[in-house]
């Protein structure tokens, strides 16, 4: 059985001579002639030689065989291959015999190739034994039908058929790919032939069709049971194989370097064992694409990999080196402004200027010292204000997302963001309840909630840290700690106000409703004017309680925000109803006790290090600091430390609590 090769051979010319030189089309070898050959040769085994060898095959590879040429098709396509087919399930962990109705090359490629086969397109990993396909999700939402969404699409008087016609269906109870409820899934093809059966038959001919459809399903979902419990086992040990590989090939490569001189380097990069105790460079070193396939190792991969390593790690170390020096250039630069009441960027913000990104990326391994960062200078204010136009800009979205378009000078955008209105929230400080299944568990209490006004949220701690991936995935064995703070755990960041800070419907409504109270308008009032108007508002709903006490709470228009959202979520309408406005202490009342609030100080010390306390500390947590970190005794505002950007010159009245006024002595 000889193999032609169908494609049409080019003619050559006729033989050069000695003295003519061989024309071109004479020179090009015709590709695919050894490989063409080589088949041939295969091909014109005998018949029964061929299926022999085929029997100690596993039956993918015999699948893959049939699709080599038309010659060895006819081969394994036959019925007198159905042995060899059958020998190469049992090489197969003794794989399940196809189901009914099922040939052997159908069962092997509905078992091993994973596509769908729907659409013939798209890849899908696990076969579904039990409706015996392969569907893909796109496809599924046309070719397969679930009970519950039938019944409920359909007259009550009608659901009894479908019940009794998924009886007689392949069907598979699961959360199907897309679907998000558990429900009965079958072939909507099945259904409709099972459907149009039951409609035109009659008498017994119904009867005999249900008995078999009944036996047939009994003996399928057997079947499928058994296909399962094998398919999952061989996963399994594909799952150890693949392992096993990886982790000989990743020991390979670590005594490969150890025994060319890289011990030392693998030693301060973590990896002193072919696992690696440390966390980041089993990350770095495992998952290296050179690393974690299931190959054995060559030695042209193993080059590679070493020179990767070193280079990456070299230019790791160069790029940590400048960035210290652009941190000291920083530091030395804010530390020069203390007096003023600007809020300047962090060094996460300086590393990304231009400039400055052009020092570090600098080309060799020149040293960079302080100097070098002195033509930066002119620039910083410039810089600055950038910086706070799109700072402002970004917030502005999140908080009046209607009129962010609107305001595109930055003191129009300033102005927006100075109203009252305008608050927000910080998700990652706040825990409410966000749909209605939560409510019964937020009305025992568990609301928490840190409301944020201008400029709170442009020095809010949630905003300008994330986690340090770099902590436990290291690259080249290099930890950067140039942005880290909180003792590496966090990572300083830009200003990141979306996904942090939130605007909902009940806050805005509960700041209005205090702006009018107070005798302003919404769409003017700022929170400089609600602080300075010294109004006190009383909450009603909790007045009854306060007085079997004999006591009273007036609370200043931030706390009562506070107080509105974790008291009274789910009453917000009644809360506002029974506000009350104060002025001053009602007669037959005086004070007995009043809350200010805390104002936050920042260490000058520990400006954009590790140790710095994002969103400041209390005067008392922060001189604790300083004696503890810094071993100062006498600490010095403005030398040492600062108030914090927004804090304001005296401490805001937040609550204040009036006791019974004691009665004149006659």
């Amino acid at each position: 059985m000889a193999i032609t090769d169908r494609r049409k051979r080019r003619r050559t010319t006729a033989a050069a001579t000695s003295d003519d030189k061989p024309s071109k089309q004479a020179l090009v070898p015709r590709r695919g002639r050894k490989s063409v050959a080589a088949v041939n040769r295969f091909a014109d085994l005998p018949f029964d030689v061929l299926l022999e060898i085929f029997s100690h095959a596993l039956p993918l590879d015999i699948l893959h065989v049939s699709w080599v040429c038309h010659s060895l098709r006819g081969v394994v396509m036959t019925k007198s291959s159905r042995g060899t087919w059958k020998a190469a399930r049992r090489n197969a962990d003794n794989m399940p015999e196809p189901f009914p109705g099922m040939s052997e090359p159908g069962w092997a490629h509905f078992v091993f190739i994973k596509i769908c086969n729907f659409c013939w397109k798209k890849k899908v990993a696990k076969p579904d034994f039990h409706l015996r396909c392969r569907i893909c999700p796109a496809c599924s939402e046309h070719h397969l039908i679930a009970r519950n969404d039938l019944k409920n699409s359909m007259p009550v008087h009608d659901r009894t058929q479908v019940d009794v016609i998924f009886l007689l269906l392949d069907a598979h109870d699961t959360v199907y790919q897309r679907c998000k409820l558990k429900d009965t899934y079958a072939l909507l093809g099945d259904y409709e032939d099972v459907e149009t059966e039951l409609r035109y038959r009659t008498g017994s001919t119904t009867k005999d069709f249900i008995l078999d459809r009944l036996e047939s399903k009994v003996r399928n979902q057997k079947h499928a049971d058994l296909c399962l419990h094998w398919y999952n086992i061989g996963l399994v040990l594909r799952r150890k194989e693949i392992a096993i590989a990886k982790t000989d090939r990743r020991t390979a490569i670590y005594e490969k370097l150890s025994a060319l001189g890289y011990k030392d380097d693998l030693d301060i990069m973590g990896i002193n064992t072919p696992i690696g105790y440390r966390r980041g460079m089993r990350h770095e070193f495992e998952d290296h694409p050179l690393v974690k396939q299931n190959r054995p190792l060559t030695d042209r991969v193993l080059a590679e990999k070493v020179r990767n390593m070193c280079r990456t790690r070299e230019r790791k170390l160069i790029e940590l080196e400048r960035k210290k020096v652009a941190l000291t250039f920083f530091r030395s630069f804010k530390q020069s402004l203390l007096t003023t009441t600007r809020l300047y960027p962090s060094i996460a913000d300086f590393l990304l200027l231009a400039p400055v990104k052009a020092i570090i990326d600098r080309p060799g391994d020149d040293s960079v010292s302080v100097p070098d960062f002195d033509p930066i200078l002119p620039q910083m204010d410039a810089f600055y204000h950038t910086w706070r136009t799109e700072v402002h800009a970004r917030v502005l979205a999140i908080a009046d997302p209607a009129h962010a378009s609107e305001h595109t000078s930055p003191e129009s955008t300033l102005a927006r963001l100075r109203l009252a209105t305008n608050s927000l929230f910080c998700e990652y400080c706040s825990f409410y309840p966000d749909v209605p299944r939560d409510y019964r568990y937020f009305r025992k209490g568990g609301i928490t909630f840190k409301p944020l006004f201008y400029p709170e949220y442009l020095t809010h701690h949630c905003a300008f840290k994330g986690w340090n991936h770099e902590q436990y995935h290291l690259t080249g064995g290099v930890d950067d700690t140039t942005c880290s703070i909180d003792g590496n755990l966090y990572l300083r960041t830009s200003l990141t106000p979306q996904g942090t800070y939130l605007k909902k419907s009940f806050m805005t409504t509960l700041v209005d409703g205090l702006v009018v109270m107070a005798g302003m308008d919404p769409s003017t009032a700022t929170v400089d004017d609600m602080d300075s108007c010294g109004v006190l508002f009383e909450c009603g709903v909790c007045r009854d309680a306060a007085l079997q006490i004999q006591a009273r709470h007036l609370r200043s228009w931030r706390e009562m925000v506070t107080h509105g959202v974790k008291k009274h979520f789910f009453d917000s309408a009644a809360f506002l109803e029974e506000l009350t406005k104060m002025a001053d202490v009602p007669e037959g009342w005086e004070v007995s006790r009043t809350v200010y609030e805390d104002l936050m100080y920042e260490c000058v010390h520990c400006l954009d290090l590790s140790t710095e306390k994002l969103g400041g500390q209390t005067l008392v947590q922060l001189r604790a600091h300083i004696r503890s970190v810094h071993e100062q005794d006498q600490q010095v505002e403005g030398v040492d430390y600062r108030r914090l950007y927004g804090m304001p010159d005296t401490p805001r009245r937040m609550t204040m609590f009036l006791k019974r006024s004691a009665a004149p002595s006659l």
